[in-house]
């Protein structure tokens, strides 16, 4: 019986630190895509439920703006959606968690960066390999 109890713990503990967050929804995506920017510049903030953690930001003081947030719901504590807020003109992209269906729909939101994605792919890749390391 003791072992039993602990191998459940075991699991339990592994399954908790395991856990991914839920896919991003079509309403979270269009959330990001087209309401969080006119709320965040009116004062409003994020919604109800989501909180915004930077990330990271580049600027190379020109056209080369890239600012990245993770996107969490309430009592979570892996993002639902990563969000890019690219150039100047403070475009807002949505990129889905890896099970959603939107994946589509962000490729097609890339445009935004122009003909040369190797600046902003560069500076992803490395702010993902920041935070593989932890």
């Amino acid at each position: 019986m003791k072992k039993l109890i602990v191998v459940l713990l075991s699991l339990i503990t592994v399954y908790s630190y395991a856990q991914k967050a839920a896919p991003t929804t079509q309403d979270e995506y269009t959330y990001v895509t087209k309401g969080l920017k006119g709320q965040i510049e009116s004062g409003i903030g994020v919604k109800a439920g989501y909180k915004l953690v930077d990330f990271g930001k580049h600027n190379d003081g020109g056209k080369k703006v890239l600012d990245i947030y993770g996107m969490f719901r309430d009592g979570e504590n892996k993002p639902c959606a990563i969000v890019l807020v690219v150039g100047p003109e403070k475009a807002y992209l949505c990129m889905p968690t890896e099970d959603a269906g939107m994946w589509d729909s962000y490729l097609g939101s890339l445009k935004v960066f122009g003909e040369n994605l190797a600046w902003a792919d560069y500076y992803i890749h490395k702010l993902l390999m920041r935070y593989a390391g932890r």
